[in-house]
């Protein structure tokens, strides 16, 4: 279930956006977009093999927005805090970014791990962890806040 959606895109939408950034989303990801465009999902957060978890603030909407995937991707680009091959599609309370590769893995990008004395190639290398294979084990995986109290 996703909570405040952004208005629908259609299909054209998507390739229209595609167009613009040069990258192609997995299928099962723009078939997300097509159902849920950005929003909170419920539930939200993603267990790290550590036992650290990471709560999803909103999923980036696509076309309709301030900050939307399109503008997170672009400034990541621009600013060399992301790569090329990552895009990001929500983000967490901290900053940090929840993308997906191009085969449709779904990685960690921790924004607040950054060190000036590293190169943009280094520290993406040192904020990035591969999370699962699939975007929709992503979406299937995540849980409930466990800060939340049950009420």
């Amino acid at each position: 279930m996703f909570l405040r959606e952004s208005e629908r895109v259609t299909a054209d939408d998507i390739r229209q956006v595609e167009a613009n950034l040069g990258i192609t989303l997995p299928a099962e990801v723009r078939d997300h977009y097509l159902d849920h465009n950005g929003g909170i999902p419920d539930p939200n957060c993603w267990m790290m093999d550590n036992g650290e978890w990471h709560c999803v603030q909103q999923f980036l909407p696509v076309k309709h927005g301030r900050r939307t995937l399109e503008t997170v991707y672009l400034q990541g680009i621009e600013r060399g805090y992301l790569a090329k091959n990552l895009i990001p599609f929500a983000n967490d309370h901290g900053g940090n970014y929840f993308c997906v590769d191009q085969e449709g893995r779904v990685y960690f990008c921790a924004m607040d791990v950054w060190n000036r004395g590293l190169s943009d190639e280094a520290n993406r290398k040192n904020a990035t962890k591969l999370l699962v294979d699939s975007f929709s084990a992503f979406v299937a995986g995540l849980v409930p806040d466990p800060e939340q109290d049950d009420e």
